[in-house]
């Protein structure tokens, strides 16, 4: 699985089970379209050439994600 892939998922997912972590964190709308795009521009990962830097985007996203920094979150559920 590549990075674009699992923060993708990450965030929907996070957006789905989660909602209001990813505004709080990033200060953006919680629009899955663009959420990586609206993220990207918040946090200013620009290139020199004024487009966004993804794979600095991603590093990011995953280390707010392994680090807590978006909030406690789970990806197993217990069944009942």
């Amino acid at each position: 699985m590549d990075k674009e892939d699992l923060v993708r998922f990450g965030l929907n997912y996070i957006v789905d089970n989660y909602p209001g972590l990813i505004n709080k964190r990033y200060d953006v709308e919680e629009n899955k379209d663009e959420l990586i795009d609206l993220i990207a521009l918040k946090k200013n990962c620009i290139l020199k050439d004024n487009n966004i830097d993804y794979n600095k985007t991603y590093d990011m996203i995953l280390k707010d994600i392994r680090n807590n920094k978006i909030g406690r979150i789970t990806y197993q559920y217990v069944d009942e």
